[in-house]
């Protein structure tokens, strides 16, 4: 199973939970998925947090007005108005973080908690250290 990656689009989703529907942990949903498709989901999941990360930390909210001269005796005033609001960005971030977290906190698990098998040679100088 492949985790498909929401793009920019998503930002305005109404649907998003907020922090605290996220956070609640009286509420936990699992499923099972192999460790390659965890790794997987948590490049997208860390790709999607960089991307938000920077625009939330862009000057891209920031309404601003400049005035140029167009003549002696006219100015042209041009506004910039954000077409999204700082809290969508914040939400979906942090819903993204959240996710990324938890994710990481479960491949962790399976990190120290499961054993392979491998060529006794590969881990020699490992063992006698």
């Amino acid at each position: 199973m492949i985790f498909p990656s929401k793009g920019i689009t998503g930002l305005s989703s109404p649907n998003l939970p907020s922090a605290s529907d996220y956070f609640n942990p009286n509420e936990r949903n699992t499923m099972k998925v192999k460790l390659a498709e965890a790794l997987l989901r948590r490049k997208e999941l860390n790709d999607k947090v960089q991307q938000l990360h920077q625009i939330k930390s862009d000057a891209f909210f920031e309404m601003r007005i400049e005035r140029i001269k167009v003549t002696d005796s006219l100015d042209e005033v041009r506004a910039h108005v954000p077409f999204l609001k700082a809290n969508e960005i914040t939400q979906e971030y942090d819903y993204y973080a959240g996710q990324l977290r938890k994710l990481d906190a479960s491949i962790q698990n399976a990190n120290w908690v499961t054993e392979i098998d491998v060529d006794d040679k590969a881990m020699t100088q490992f063992t006698e250290q």
